[in-house]
């Protein structure tokens, strides 16, 4: 099973974002129906209490980790639901403001392009949804188990027969980029949205 950490801390800065503004607004209303709904949350839920919001965090993990087909199947309908009509600016000061003090916090506000690629992916709602379906495609996660299990196995076989630091360096490049575009071919469908996004931000 694919390790979702990645997807869920942009998931949940989006989701904690608007249940955060504003309690009462409609939209935050229809996310905390659709979090009782999944199971998520219960009657008690508070959006402003920061202990209910690492449980909202730690139950989402807990379902995806398990592969929770339900959670998976209604990410696409929940997703749209986050952060619409915010602008680019408003999300990226939600993410520092809820990465808090730290080395991310530090990389982001360094690399101003790196944070408007993870202020879009959120925006986004194409993005955020492929993304999502990449934990219910279970015969392509097992394509790509098998394709990183191969390169390992290559790899090693390639390190025995190679010599000097130079060819050495040149085959860990070598397999670095196999391996990324490799999974990016298996999940070409669902990545494609978030690799446009790359591409206007870092190559335009």
């Amino acid at each position: 099973m694919l390790r979702p950490k990645s997807f869920l801390i942009l998931f949940f800065l989006a989701l904690s974002f608007n249940l955060g503004a504003n309690e009462q607004s409609l939209q935050a209303k229809q996310i905390i129906q659709k979090l009782k709904d999944l199971e998520i949350i219960d009657d008690q839920f508070d959006p402003s209490n920061e202990e209910h919001l690492k449980n909202v965090e730690k139950n989402i993990k807990s379902k995806l980790i398990k592969g929770d087909q339900k959670l998976i199947k209604e990410l696409s309908s929940f997703l749209p639901m986050l952060n619409k009509g915010k602008g680019e600016n408003e999300i990226k000061q939600a993410l520092l403001d809820r990465l808090g003090d730290g080395p991310v916090k530090d990389l982001l506000k360094k690399y101003p392009k790196l944070l408007s690629f993870y202020a879009q992916i959120v925006k986004d709602e194409k993005a955020l949804v492929a993304l999502s379906g990449v934990l219910g495609q279970k015969q392509k996660l097992a394509y790509s188990g098998i394709f990183i299990l191969l390169t390992i196995f290559l790899n090693y076989v390639i390190k025995k027969t190679i010599k000097g630091i130079f060819n050495q360096f040149l085959r860990v490049i070598f397999f670095i980029v196999l391996r990324i575009g490799g999974v990016i071919y298996i999940f070409r469908d669902e990545l494609s949205p978030t690799i446009k996004i790359f591409r206007e931000v870092f190559l335009v």
